[in-house]
């Protein structure tokens, strides 16, 4: 083989320079949008009536937002802080900053409390933090009746709530609570966690009061669902 002149030796050096220049800038890039398209995630805010029908903006409760807490430590029970308040009032969608409420919901996850242990679950490894995600409907002004509030699949309408685990592992055994109009609710936990995070859990219909609750299967689209609580019948929102 020939030595190559200065000269080419300087192309190939600048080709080689380009080169590695697009790679670095386009990994860079591709991180960059990877990261912006899992900082947030923009849902439809669905208002129902009890019949399960849509609400006109203009029906709508004024000035209503979605306040976002955490349950540590447990799936149910009242929240300890909030963590996030999503403005609401006549929007037909809103975004959540998905990336900020981890950061915010790793510093309160803890294992589970010793009063939910009690409840019929367990998770293993026992020393998981965990806390589930709570929502509440915030509004200004009057509203007659209680509002009901939570996230559903659009398409199955099956209700997704939205728990963080610090690591894999498995949360099992079953939970019988009564609802309001005195309706026993049995739900089994058959949930395999695969990688620390946020993950969203979907709680499939087994028949009236009965459910199982898994991790969802991606791709996950999820709805906010504001209704009156006399529009949840067996657990689950009716919606037309």
């Amino acid at each position: 083989m020939l030595p190559m002149s200065p000269e080419q030796s300087s192309r190939q050096w600048s080709s080689s320079r380009a080169k590695w220049l697009f790679a670095i800038a386009t990994a860079f890039f591709t991180s960059f949008a990877s990261n912006a398209e899992s900082a947030s995630i923009v849902v439809e805010a669905k208002f129902i009536d009890v019949k399960g029908d849509p609400v006109s903006t203009n029906n709508r409760p004024s000035g209503s937002s979605l306040t976002l807490g955490i349950i540590a430590g447990a799936i149910g029970g009242n929240p300890s802080q909030t963590l996030q308040v999503v403005r609401i009032a006549k929007l037909s969608s809103i975004e959540i900053d998905l990336d900020s409420f981890e950061a915010a919901v790793i510093k309160q996850a803890v294992p589970m409390t010793a009063l939910f242990a009690t409840s019929g679950l367990g998770i293993d490894p026992v020393a998981t933090r965990f806390a589930r995600v709570s929502t509440l409907l915030t509004y200004s002004g009057a509203h007659s009746g209680d509002l009901s509030v939570g996230f559903v699949d659009p398409d199955s309408k099956k209700s997704l709530t939205l728990v963080y685990f610090d690591r894999p592992c498995r949360l099992t055994g079953t939970i019988s609570i009564a609802n309001k109009g005195g309706e026993e609710l049995t739900t089994v936990y058959d949930v395999t966690v695969e990688k620390p995070g946020l993950t969203w859990l979907v709680r499939t219909p087994q028949g009236p009061g009965a459910f199982v609750m898994r991790v969802a299967d991606e791709p996950i689209r999820q709805m906010l669902v504001v209704a009156p609580v006399e529009n949840r019948k067996h657990g689950s929102f009716q919606i037309n």
